[in-house]
């Protein structure tokens, strides 16, 4: 019966739902031939549609009503002409409560130090009542405030900061918001499953797709749920820090074993003219490398706040345990070679060797040893933020198996090379043969290492309880605008330093380019090169034309069949290095040579196009990471030296525009 009665109805045109005028309107011929509009959305949206205002207070009423209790509103109304008004047919509640996971997923993220904002496009009363279930603050800003600045002013900012939320919000508004905080200083993940969502997700420093999205906001997301709910990312959360955590013990690891083995063979070999087998420096890299490979497996904890990259710290603690390294070593090996002060047992040395000294050769295993013990004992160093021997929430868990087994393994196999190692053994053949030192002489390298070792670790201890002080000053500085101490600017000192000489060094590939344009000349070049640029040759009707940029050397538009002057490679990489990629139109089609090569949007990224001569080089978008152009074959060559491959031939350009 019902779907009879609907059968007498027909529908002549249908506007689908979008998130922008956030309802649905339908045009309605009636059985008796009457034509009518119904429409159906948003309770707001509707209730402005209304021509009675006791209507709207009736509307406003009932919002405010059922949004106290958490229940949303959906709006219907009915019209003869759109123009003469809107007449109310109903309200009707849903009910669409929280997830029962989403509470307790918003307070492990709370305490793991991320500030959660809900960002919704509901009425301000729902959003209000749904913060406080979730347990988030009550302070709401409405998306229309969002729109009153058409820049993002620094109140404007601060405000978006310091909310808890945001409801009635449009598409752009999640933009805007993103984007404010970015400008804030935030570090911005962002969820969403709508096409609405994509330019938001894309503008977030981690775009999070929750499982059924779009695939619009798959491909605008960093990351992609695939089960229900939000409560994975905080098990991404969880392991990235305790990535980030692998990641830094690795850097300080590796910088401080190079450190020391550097260090100490500038002093060994330069200044006392030590000599050591080829062999055994190729068998402590090996022991070294295998080693490493472990900490990928090595328990760690995760972390109870963001963590933050100090490049600073990582090296002066790694400087610090090299130093002591370097000065323990040099030490060892000055006084295991001095015939006055013979500290090894002189009966042990007489029954063995026949005479009461050390000899070279066992000089040499006595280095060995400690090289490799010191490098190999650093990882357990290295783990643990405070003593190695203190393990807990705050420090480092207990090493793992997969850690110690190696680690242990090596350093087995040091001790009985450097005990037993024939002294007629010479792998390489060179000079500096080492000879077995015995168990006596071995020990007291065990015990001298150790001692040295621990100071190490005194050393380690006193550099990162400084850098935790530096961490709250930062922070405190940071909350109350202050400037940072004399001492927390110099520590800062060695990053700021890192990054002026990044931004003064030219681009890999614009100085390939330039090594190109001044060793080899022509387009062959070109197309041998592996490196840096990707060259590849299609075939092309003879004749393309495009305008040149005003004020650039290259050519405008030229008779087909000819072909264009020569440029440079330096020039052509320049220019596309050059050329801002704000000024790129994102709209399909064919763009003039004079805002660069055409382009195809795709989504919100550009793809390259194709141009003649020298037009710049394009840009895919501001924050990619390669930018891709084409070029004619012709127009690239060395001060218009050596012959182009053929007319009409392509050279692809992949330049590195990273920032």
């Amino acid at each position: 019966m019902p779907n009879r009665i609907i059968s007498e109805y027909t529908v002549t045109k249908f506007v689908p739902f979008n998130p922008v005028d956030k309802k649905t309107v339908a045009h309605v011929t009636l059985p008796n031939g009457t034509q009518i509009l119904t429409t159906k959305g948003a309770p707001q949206v509707i209730r402005d549609l209304l021509s009675d205002a006791a209507a709207r207070e009736a509307c406003d009423a009932y919002i405010a009503e059922r949004a106290s209790r958490g229940l949303r509103a959906l709006g219907v109304a009915k019209s003869s002409n759109a123009e003469e008004g809107w007449t109310l047919t109903g309200l009707i509640s849903l009910l669409d409560p929280p997830r029962t996971d989403s509470a307790t997923t918003v307070r492990a993220a709370q305490d793991m130090g991320v500030e959660v904002k809900m960002v919704t496009g509901d009425q301000l009363a729902i959003a209000i009542e749904t913060s406080r279930r979730l347990g988030l603050g009550t302070d709401m800003m409405e998306g229309k405030e969002l729109m009153g600045d058409r820049e993002l002013g620094g109140d404007l900012i601060a405000r978006v900061d310091e909310v808890d939320g945001f409801a009635g919000v449009y598409p752009e508004h999640k933009h805007r918001i993103v984007e404010a905080l970015q400008r804030k200083g935030r570090l911005v993940g962002m969820t969403g499953d709508g096409v609405n969502d994509a330019p938001a997700l894309k503008k977030a420093n981690v775009g999070i797709a929750v499982a059924g999205a779009t695939a619009a906001a798959k491909g605008a997301a960093d990351i992609i749920l695939t089960e229900e709910g939000i409560s994975t990312i905080i098990t991404a959360i969880r392991r990235s820090r305790m990535i980030f955590r692998r990641l830094e013990t690795y850097i300080i690891y590796r910088m401080a074993s190079s450190i020391l083995i550097l260090g100490f063979f500038f002093f060994a070999v330069v200044i006392m003219t030590f000599e050591m087998p080829t062999w055994t420096l190729v068998l402590i890299s090996l022991f070294n490398d295998l080693s490493v490979m472990a900490t990928s497996l090595d328990k760690v904890h995760s972390s109870d706040k963001p963590m933050v990259w100090n490049m600073s710290k990582d090296l002066l603690v790694a400087l610090g345990i090299a130093s002591v390294g370097i000065l323990g070593s040099v030490l060892l090996l000055y006084f295991a070679s001095l015939d006055e002060l013979n500290w090894w047992p002189a009966d042990y040395q007489l029954e063995r060797t026949g005479q009461p000294g050390i000899t070279p050769g066992q000089v040499v295993a006595v280095m060995f040893l400690a090289l490799v013990a010191l490098i190999q004992l650093n990882i357990l160093l290295t783990r643990n933020p405070t003593f190695f021997w203190r393990f807990g929430r705050t420090s480092a868990p207990r090493p793992s198996v997969i850690l110690l087994l190696p680690m242990c393994a090596f350093l087995l196999a040091a001790t009985f090379i450097a005990v037993y190692w024939p002294a007629d053994v010479a792998p390489d053949g060179g000079i500096g043969n080492m000879e077995g030192a015995g168990w006596v002489p071995i020990l007291i390298t065990w015990a001298y290492v150790i001692a040295w070792w621990l100071l190490a670790d005194l050393v380690k201890v006193a550099i990162q309880r400084v850098f935790a002080r530096y961490d709250v000053i930062v922070a405190r500085c940071k909350e109350t605008g202050k400037r940072h101490p004399t001492w927390v600017r110099a520590l800062d000192a060695p990053a700021g330093w890192v990054n002026r000489v990044g931004e003064w060094l030219p681009s890999p590939s614009l100085a390939f380019a330039r090594t190109l344009d001044a060793r080899v000349p022509g387009s062959k070049a070109l197309l041998n090169s592996r490196a840096l640029v990707k060259l590849r040759r299609r075939a092309r009707a003879p004749g393309a034309a495009s305008s040149a940029p005003p004020g650039s050397n290259v050519p405008s538009a030229e008779p087909p069949g000819t072909l264009s002057p020569t440029v440079s490679l330096v020039e052509a990489v320049s220019a596309a290095s050059a050329f801002p990629a704000e000024k790129m139109s994102a709209r399909s089609g064919r763009l003039s040579a004079a805002t660069g090569l055409p382009t195809r949007a795709t989504g919100h990224r550009l793809s390259f196009g194709k141009a003649a001569a020298a037009t710049a080089l394009p840009t895919r978008a501001a924050g990619s990471g390669l930018t891709l152009g084409k070029a004619s074959a012709a127009s690239v060559s060395r001060d218009g030296r050596g012959a182009p491959a053929g007319a009409g031939a392509e050279i692809e350009i992949v330049v590195d525009r990273r920032e």
